[in-house]
């Protein structure tokens, strides 16, 4: 599994958006989004999300990743 640090979101109660991923980040559909830890607030390794879509837009430098976050 990738493990990947992002430090801008935006989403709605069922789906997560992050822009601005890596063009070098190794991640694909499937992997688990998990928490770094580096807030303090919540500890590292508390799974958040699966990567559900990745697009690669030409019109955009950068990808961007899409996520469903899981059950509680």
């Amino acid at each position: 599994m990738a493990c990947v640090q992002f430090v801008f979101g935006a989403g709605n109660t069922s789906q997560l958006v992050l822009r601005y991923m890596p063009t070098s980040a190794d991640i694909e559909n499937g992997d688990l989004l998990v928490t770094s830890g580096i807030d303090e607030i919540y500890p590292p390794g508390i799974p958040v999300a699966t990567v559900v879509k990745i697009e690669r837009d030409p019109a955009y430098l950068l990808p961007a990743l899409f996520a469903c976050r899981l059950p509680a």
